[in-house]
């Protein structure tokens, strides 16, 4: 039987807080290195069984334990709370009420990111709006708050303040401030300001404490550098530019990880991660970059590092790292994408669907001794562990898993062949299934296929044949950063996914062989996209991706997108246009029609914002060649680039600038009922603000997809509100697989049919609507012909 040992590192002044013994104090445990030790039980036929839950409101605050109370933060529907219950039996103890609740917004649930911290009697939080707070321990009640925000000038970032308050000696340290931030040092007693460091932009990470030559240093990831602190005096001993800070994951929640033998590991970017090592040199300390590679990306867990190796995930993968090297040493899809922590010689993971596993800490291969079901909603969280009990929360609840002896196993459920009952595909699988030779008939049956995926009345069915452990499908049908396991018939190497859709759908989609993406090598339709990058993820880069795609028995090709006459052919030709408000050149191509050149007709204007891959992926130019004098009018049509400002800004460019520029340039119909505005995903929102901020000059609007969350649609109400006028020609569409992420509380399909009621409750006549697509052009470009005959038909 092992028990709790931690090693208290001795030094002059501060040390990392060594916890009591069966304490886990603050966030990733009492070391703040994502481990716990002292199994209550022999290390042998181990299981787990939940003990108890507790109802909780929601948030992402994960869970501390000392004395005998599990204490984490949460909102309950009107305000953010910090609350203690009874580690033994779940019952509550007392709650603080701390400010306002924190409303999920653009992805987000309701709550606070922060973990609160334990520290001898009294517990110290970081509120949403960047409160610091002491609270008595016993009963709750509040000895100190500083506002970090008014007190250092200091903004919020976008979700609200989020790094969780760590404790080194009787100092606590936290980063904070989205614009000039920095690591903070306070008294615990009081919250008196000790130091401040290292002036960085911070999101919502949160700082590691480690010992290099003899030194208690602060290890802490800000949006631009790795820093690291003298814990005693706040002296900056090292920082190292680590080229990340873009995107949703990476550095913006970053925790460093102390990886041995002065090493620290640190995801830093979205698509790829790295070992430094740092060493005492003559000038003070040397930082070196041992290697940088994407064998951990995509993911918002903190790996745990134990005897060389690193455990975490990679995108939704289990992986193994050799932390000397970054060699990935296995990976699995197994159990899920989820949260880490090292308890003895074991990983526990919590995944994000609710389920608590514990596998061997093996570099070998994945293999799980037990787990269980603990909650049947999502969990955004990383475990924790006191007492011989692991404790974990969900969006809606806190609970205790007791690890017993006796294994427990999960059973893995084929859920497929029931749900294809009926069709042809599993009238096939069912005769495949009893052959004498499986995999021969497999392989001639899909030999014998004129066109992959298999679709027939309401199913589409995923198909891969060749050599591989595991095959996955990602698709516009699933979501972002998501993807569905294909199930592999016994005895073949056929892999299969099937999935219930309309009969006129079209999608696009992914494989995924041995955890690498692949198109499908049976498919040759290809399209491109740069609403979706690598591992199925939300693209804010601009990068075009291949996917494949595929259309139901319904679905029909567009006549418009096929090749025009010659005769019919307009002109595209680029136009030179500097910004004096914006201080920058504004890409703009505009097309011409069919016989401008000849003729001194005048001709209405279509104004397309953020106008990337619309001729080249959304042909454009042989739509207007087709539907000009067909069925819609002829018109100009500028194409403007990409352009980096203010909505409002950009807005009155449009107006006082481009407009004028335009009409002076071209024969144009100048007039507010001759003039259009479109725009597609983040470009849509441009397109709104540059109408309704310009009135009286655009009067009409189309948007495809139009990134309307939270992000996009409050800026725009302001602007709404002080419309005088409500006489716009609209037009919306979106497709029903549009954009999405189940996890992520976020859906480009509801976000636009929430839009549309909110327009027409201003009186404002929507035409358009939902379409059976994907995203990205591939979809949009499906329905130009209705969204010109809308905004100018004949």
């Amino acid at each position: 039987m092992t028990r709790f040992l931690l090693a208290v590192l001795i030094v002059v002044g501060l040390a990392p807080v060594a916890a009591a013994s069966e304490d886990w104090s603050q966030f990733r445990g009492p070391a703040a290195e994502g481990r716990g030790t002292g199994l209550t039980v022999e290390p042998v036929e181990l299981g787990m069984q939940l003990e108890w839950r507790q109802k909780l409101g929601s948030g992402y605050s994960s869970v501390v334990v000392a004395d005998s109370r599990v204490i984490t933060q949460y909102a309950d529907g009107t305000s953010e709370l910090t609350a203690a219950f009874n580690s033994r039996t779940g019952e509550s103890l007392w709650s603080y009420t701390i400010e306002p609740q924190y409303a999920g917004h653009d992805g987000s649930h309701d709550g606070s990111l922060s973990t609160p911290l334990i520290l001898g009697d009294t517990v110290y939080g970081v509120s949403p709006a960047g409160k610091l707070f002491a609270l008595d321990a016993t009963d709750g009640k509040q000895r100190w708050v500083v506002d970090l925000a008014a007190k250092f000038e200091i903004g919020a970032p976008f979700y609200g303040f989020g790094g969780s308050p760590i404790a080194v000696g009787d100092t606590i340290v936290v980063q904070a401030g989205a614009g000039k931030g920095a690591i903070y040092a306070f008294a615990a007693a009081d919250g008196e300001l000790r130091w401040r460091a290292g002036e960085d932009r911070m999101q919502y990470q949160t700082p590691t404490v480690t010992r290099l030559d003899g030194k208690t240093v602060v290890v802490a990831v800000g949006m631009t550098k790795l820093w690291g602190v003298d814990a005693t005096d706040g002296d900056v001993l090292f920082q190292q530019e680590h080229g990340g800070g873009g995107g949703g994951y990476g550095a913006s929640s970053a925790t460093p990880v102390p990886a041995g033998d002065g090493r620290i590991f640190v995801s830093h970017k979205d698509d790829a991660s790295a070992m430094y090592s740092v060493a005492k040199s003559d000038n003070g300390y040397s930082v070196e970059t041992l290697w940088e590679n994407n064998g951990i990306r995509h993911s918002y867990n903190t790996p745990v590092y134990r005897d060389g190796f690193l455990y975490g995930h990679s995108s939704r993968f289990m992986t193994c790292l050799d932390a000397a090297t970054g060699e990935a040493m296995w990976k699995t899809r197994e159990p899920g994408d989820g949260y880490t922590m090292l308890v003895d010689d074991f990983v526990v993971i919590l995944t994000r669907e609710g389920s608590v596993h514990l596998i061997e800490a093996s570099s070998e291969s994945y293999k799980e001794l037990a787990a269980v079901e603990v909650f049947d909603d999502l969990a955004w969280s990383p475990p924790s562990f006191a007492a011989g009990r692991i404790y974990a929360r969900s969006l809606g609840s806190l609970a205790s898993v007791n690890i017993v002896n006796g294994g427990t196993r999960l059973a893995v459920t084929d859920h497929e062949n029931t749900r294809i009952v009926g069709s042809k595909f599993a009238r096939f699988l069912t005769r495949l299934e009893a052959a004498d030779d499986p995999n021969t008939l497999a392989r001639q049956w899909v030999e014998a296929q004129e066109q992959f995926p298999i679709v027939e009345d309401g199913w589409v069915h995923f198909v891969y044949y060749g050599e591989a452990t595991d095959v996955a499908v990602g698709s516009d049908l699933i979501g972002i950063a998501a993807e569905k396991s294909m199930n592999r018939v016994k005895g073949t190497d056929l892999f299969f996914a099937s999935i219930r859709l309309e009969n006129d759908a079209r999608a696009n989609y992914i494989l995924f062989k041995d955890y690498e993406q692949v198109l499908d090598p049976r498919n040759t339709r290809v399209a491109r996209t740069a609403a979706i990058g690598a591992d199925m993820e939300l693209s804010f880069a601009g990068q075009w991706m291949e996917m494949s795609w595929f259309s139901m028995p319904d679905w029909k090709e567009p006549v418009h997108l096929t090749a025009a006459s010659e005769e019919r052919n307009g002109l595209v030709k680029d136009h030179a246009f500097k910004s004096e408000q914006l201080a920058a050149d504004v890409a703009t191509q505009v097309y011409l029609p069919h016989g401008y050149e000849e003729g001194d007709t005048r001709y209405p204007v279509l104004y397309f914002h953020g106008a990337s891959g619309a001729l080249d992926e959304g042909g454009w130019a042989q739509s207007l060649d087709n539907l000009i004098g067909q069925s819609v009018e002829p018109m100009i049509v500028v194409f403007i680039g990409p352009v980096r400002a203010p909505q409002p800004a950009y807005a009155k460019m449009i107006g006082e600038e481009l407009i004028p520029n335009i009409d002076a340039m071209f024969r144009t119909v100048a007039e507010r009922d001759s003039r259009a505005s479109v725009g597609n995903n983040f470009s849509a929102v441009g397109a709104l603000f540059s109408t309704f901020m310009n009135p009286d000059l655009i009067g009409k609007v189309a948007t495809q997809s139009a990134f309307v969350t939270e992000f996009g649609w409050l800026p725009l109400q302001p602007v709404l509100d002080g419309l005088e006028r409500h006489d716009f020609s609209l037009y919306v569409d979106w497709g029903r697989y549009d954009l999405r992420s189940d996890h992520e509380n976020w859906d480009l399909s509801d976000a636009n049919a929430t839009m549309v009621e909110a327009l027409d409750k201003r009186g404002m006549k929507v035409h358009g609507g939902q379409a059976n697509d994907g995203a990205g052009w591939p979809s949009w470009r499906n329905r130009t012909d209705a969204l010109l005959k809308a905004l100018f038909p004949i």
